[in-house]
């Protein structure tokens, strides 16, 4: 009896079978419509079947770097390339688009963002800016790769541009936070009422963060609107009621409306916090002496002056104390020592003249004054 050979087509389908994975199959078409978060949950089921396929790992990997989970994602890749060691997985990313980027991602655009991101995260714009830059016009021109380059661009001072890449982003998407940072690119450049439209539509879009009330309040001060201002400040002040820059920002709001005394707390409460902080030493001088506390006044500008000895705005804030304790000769020492320093000083010709019309002596104000104007000297 001869043996019946069997064609080996039969194996072959048996084989092709036990390799069917229908979680994987699922995970391809949920990418088919974007659908990631999906893609990805399939994915790693299918994973937990075939953990051996290295495909499945590559594509993990490089959903995680999309969604910027590069723990997870590095983890995946390790499972492929098990030379790579720890602390290396952004060099080695830099390095693949290098040499060659279509030996394991599917799409370059992803490793391209990631390292963006990363860069931005770390505090290097001009590295993040290269890598959104070298991604591929389709994808370099979305709401999300424009907003983070023009974060960069504004982290570069490069304020136009920066508007330019908000503006893009802002027709292509109503998120929130690209009007919020429109807001900070048109108040950067001084457009303050533009400033404040945007800051009012992220806040209406439902962006209600600290740095938004803080912002909106910063520009409403600069518009003049005070009052307004307060009510932001008072707001940021119920979320952080510790913030440094809020309690001075609130309390320069409230020196402007006059009431001095919230403004004497507010500053008496950010320097138990800031104890080194010349500005805020400076700005309470101020109130005090608003409120004709001239010696405590005095002592704060001396305070501020230590901390920052080349300011001239603190030691002509001191002279002006103390001509209001009538130690007139005392403030113009002051203001001769800052002319010696620099001669075309306006600000010091200005308080000159001020201490010389307290001293009787009027034609020589007015030749200090003129000086403080520009119009001679």
């Amino acid at each position: 009896m001869h043996v019946i050979l069997v064609s080996d087509f039969l194996a072959k389908i048996r084989r092709w079978f036990s390799n069917l994975n229908p979680w994987y199959f699922i995970s391809k078409m949920m990418l088919r419509f974007n659908a990631r978060e999906a893609a990805l949950k399939y994915l790693e089921r299918a994973l937990r079947r075939q953990p051996e396929r290295k495909e499945l790992h590559i594509e993990a990997g490089e959903l995680y770097l999309h969604k910027g989970q590069l723990e997870e994602a590095e983890w995946h890749i390790r499972k492929v390339n098990t030379t790579l060691r720890p602390g290396q997985f952004i060099k080695w990313l830099e390095e693949t688009l290098t040499k060659d980027p279509g030996t394991m991602f599917n799409h370059k655009s992803t490793v391209l963002l990631t390292l963006g991101n990363w860069y931005l995260e770390k505090g290097d714009p001009a590295k993040a800016l290269h890598f959104y830059q070298c991604m591929p016009p389709k994808y370099r021109m979305s709401a999300e790769v424009l907003n983070n380059q023009g974060l960069c661009l504004l982290q570069l001072n490069r304020v136009s541009e920066a508007l330019n890449c908000f503006k893009q982003a802002a027709r292509l998407s109503s998120s929130p936070e690209i009007k919020f940072n429109l807001g900070l690119t048109y108040s950067k450049l001084g457009s303050y009422e533009e400033a404040l439209k945007a800051y009012e539509t992220a806040k209406r879009d439902g962006f209600t963060s600290t740095e938004l009330l803080c912002n909106m309040g910063f520009t409403l001060f600069h518009l003049g609107q005070y009052d307004k201002a307060i009510v932001c400040y008072e707001e940021a002040r119920k979320k952080e009621p510790l913030e440094v820059i809020i309690l001075s920002d609130l309390a320069a709001c409230y020196r402007k409306v006059g009431r001095y005394n919230e403004a004497v707390s507010c500053y008496e409460e950010a320097l138990r916090k800031a104890p080194r902080d010349a500005t805020i030493y400076n700005n309470y001088a101020l109130c005090l002496d608003a409120l004709a506390k001239h010696k405590e006044a005095l002592i704060h500008y001396e305070r501020a002056i230590e901390l920052d000895p080349d300011n001239v705005v603190y030691q002509l804030n001191r002279a002006s104390s103390l001509a209001e304790l009538g130690k007139c000769q005392e403030a113009m020492a002051v203001c001769n020592q800052l002319l010696e320093l620099n001669p075309a000083n306006r600000l010091a010709w200005e308080m000159k003249a001020y201490l010389q019309v307290k001293l009787g002596k009027s034609k020589e104000a007015v030749d200090s004054y003129n000086r403080s104007l520009g119009l001679t000297g």
